[in-house]
């Protein structure tokens, strides 16, 4: 994953949220996403049907696919998730604690979840949340630029 292509803005890009439901009332939760070197990256896991249940396992398929990228110097962990409402939308809120190599750093997402897929909302979270550090820690021109 050391080929960034050029792309100054280096971060992971949804390509697709399914939900598939069992009969026994539990879901497969899987997501897709391309890394910043146009590799496809999956993550997947299983819940039960409920509308938290799904926002957070959005978020863990999310956290599964974006350590899949090869980069062992990033750990993430979920360390909460939260939908609300404000307003008239569904609100989804996710912190995430990243170690890279030693350091550790709090991320923290939020989006209006679209449509009030709180699933898909919270995969959304968390790439809102995670690829800030991607961009810096993928793209070292971008940490140079930035300390300018």
């Amino acid at each position: 994953m050391s080929e960034l292509d050029g792309d100054p803005h280096a971060r992971a890009r949804l390509d697709s949220v399914e939900v598939k439901r069992a009969r026994d009332g539990t879901c497969r939760v899987e997501v897709k996403l391309t890394d910043p070197s146009g590799t496809p990256q999956v993550g997947e896991t299983r819940c039960h049907d409920t509308p938290p249940a799904l926002t957070r396992a959005g978020v863990q398929a999310t956290i599964q696919a974006l350590e899949s990228l090869g980069d062992a110097r990033i750990k993430l962990k979920l360390t909460g998730v939260k939908s609300l409402r404000a307003f008239d939308s569904r609100v989804v809120i996710v912190a995430i604690r990243a170690r890279v190599d030693q350091r550790r750093e709090n991320l923290l997402g939020a989006v209006e979840a679209p449509s009030g897929d709180l699933c898909r909302g919270g995969v959304i979270a968390t790439l809102n949340a995670v690829n800030r550090l991607l961009a810096r820690e993928l793209d070292p021109g971008l940490q140079t630029r930035a300390n300018d």
